[in-house]
């Protein structure tokens, strides 16, 4: 019988974002629906989690956990 244990999937687990992706704030939060770019990941062994620092057009940032974060789908302006 082989078993799966809860760090072993954790471990594997990949960060959802990555440096320089565009992203929207949808979760509850005071910059919902603002869009900005993923500066940092920061990655905790203990949770096995990430964070993602976020830097708005303004200069301003902030961290979200990454359901508070949507990837902005860049649509290509080539048509055939």
């Amino acid at each position: 019988m082989i078993r799966g244990t809860k760090s072993d999937s954790s471990a594997d687990r990949k960060p959802r974002f990555k440096v320089r992706d565009q992203v929207t704030i949808v979760g509850p939060d005071p910059h919902k629906g603002r869009i900005g770019v993923v500066i940092q990941v920061i990655s905790s062994p203990v949770v096995f989690s990430y964070r993602y620092d976020v830097r708005f057009s303004d200069g301003t940032s902030a961290r979200y956990f990454g359901f508070q974060l949507e990837l902005v789908e860049t649509q290509s302006t080539e048509s055939a």
